[in-house]
């Protein structure tokens, strides 16, 4: 497929791990796609990732008993982190606040950091098959318009 030839092994492998520790965890409720989540309606000068908006869902879906998977790519668990808003700042140094969100959602378990170079909605999408009694919803307001030609038999 398109998919496995733009992933690459290196990319296979990844996904596979993935899949083998999703076995591994309870069912999850939601699947939240953290960079959108992050970015609704931040797309402006001076807009940037927001830890607090994905915090915001998390603890809703939380509050309501939901078990909750975050995915998150490797860039946004650093210090600087890219801004993909139309603001002139190219990247972000996270806030003390930002940081203890991160730490906090790594020692719940419920973060997920995707490998350089991975497209984080890949993991989203995967993590969403059901397995058995469990179907588990997306959060996140991604089209997928680029991703319907990778999941298409190559002709």
């Amino acid at each position: 497929s398109r998919a496995h030839q733009r992933l690459g092994s290196r990319g296979s492998d990844r996904l596979r791990r993935f899949s083998r520790w999703l076995e591994g965890q309870p069912a999850f409720d939601f699947v939240v796609d953290g960079p959108n989540v992050g970015y609704a309606n931040q797309n402006f000068e001076g807009g940037r990732f927001s830890f607090a908006q994905v915090a915001e869902v998390v603890s809703m879906l939380q509050r309501a008993g939901k078990r909750v998977l975050l995915i998150l790519p490797a860039k946004y668990a650093r210090d600087v982190v890219p801004n993909h808003t139309s603001s002139s700042q190219p990247d972000d140094r996270i806030t003390a606040a930002d940081r203890a969100l991160l730490d906090g959602w790594r020692s719940e378990g419920l973060l997920y950091t995707t490998g350089p170079g991975m497209y984080d909605d890949w993991y989203w999408m995967l993590a969403t098959v059901g397995r058995g009694d469990s179907q588990p919803v997306a959060v996140t307001n991604d089209a997928m318009r680029d991703h319907w030609a990778d999941l298409l038999p190559a002709r």
